[in-house]
């Protein structure tokens, strides 16, 4: 327990500290609220012994953190550039830290490894998540059958293509304008070459639909109602480009035709 421990002694200190930082940035990159890796963080941090005023301040680009311990201030900033959405990861670091007054710092820093080293869902299974996804937009803009076929297929070919440029060290504005254009294009493309019947508003609806921000939108809300307005103000604007990039995806896959 770590409150039948001593107080930590310097090299602890900066041990606790990363391992604060660590938690902090693996929920930020997963997608978490601001409130909440700053809630998290300082949970962690006051479950030690000799810890006191742990503050953390986290912006969607960085993070900041301080405690005194051993009447010294020990102080961390790192710069966050990686984004994704992992919601199992933000669970997991969650019920670490309400039990990490039960746990070593080497428990701690062994189970922020374990929860950094998983992986996500195989980009199969992502694939075919997106193509069941655009199937739910097309049916509720009433595709039919032919429709609903090519709107799975452009789901699938949205989240391949994202999933490919996601491993590059492409923007991901410029991955969005891709995406967009091709969501856009093929099905034009489609219709001419392939089945003029074909619905392309329904099926570029459908597919749009899928590079929405909608956890952007949410975050950015969530922090504003919080008192966040920097961070909301952040995932607002991030939200507002990716949306400007959709639609001159779609205007330039318009103005090209086929």
């Amino acid at each position: 327990m770590n409150g039948e421990q001593a107080d930590l002694d310097h090299q602890e200190s900066n041990r606790l500290a990363s391992v604060v930082m660590r938690a902090g940035l693996i929920l930020l990159e997963s997608g978490a609220e601001i409130y909440r890796v700053e809630e998290t963080m300082n949970r962690i941090c006051r479950s030690f012994p000799g810890v006191s005023q742990p503050e953390a301040f986290v912006i969607r680009t960085g993070v900041m953190f301080s405690f005194h311990a051993d009447d010294r201030i020990i102080t961390r900033v790192v710069r966050v550039q990686h984004y994704d959405t992992d919601l199992a990861k933000v669970d997991e670091i969650n019920t670490l830290s309400r039990r990490a007054d039960r746990m070593s710092l080497e428990q701690m820093e062994k189970a922020l490894d374990r929860i950094d080293r998983q992986k996500g869902y195989p980009w199969q299974v992502i694939s075919l998540a997106g193509g069941i996804c655009a199937l739910g937009f097309g049916l509720m803009d009433g595709a039919g059958p032919a429709d609903l076929a090519a709107v799975f297929v452009m789901g699938l070919m949205i989240w391949m293509m994202m999933r490919l440029l996601q491993k590059t060290s492409i923007n991901g504005l410029l991955a969005t304008l891709i995406s967009g254009f091709l969501c856009a294009w093929l099905p034009m493309v489609a219709r001419k070459f392939l089945y003029p019947a074909l619905n392309v508003e329904t099926v570029v609806v459908a597919g749009i639909a899928l590079l929405v921000p909608g956890l952007a939108m949410t975050n950015s809300i969530r922090d504003t109602l919080s008192g966040d307005y920097l961070s909301g103000i952040a995932a607002g604007t991030e939200a507002f480009l990716v949306a400007i990039a959709i639609a001159l995806s779609c205007l330039a896959a318009m103005v090209v035709g086929v």
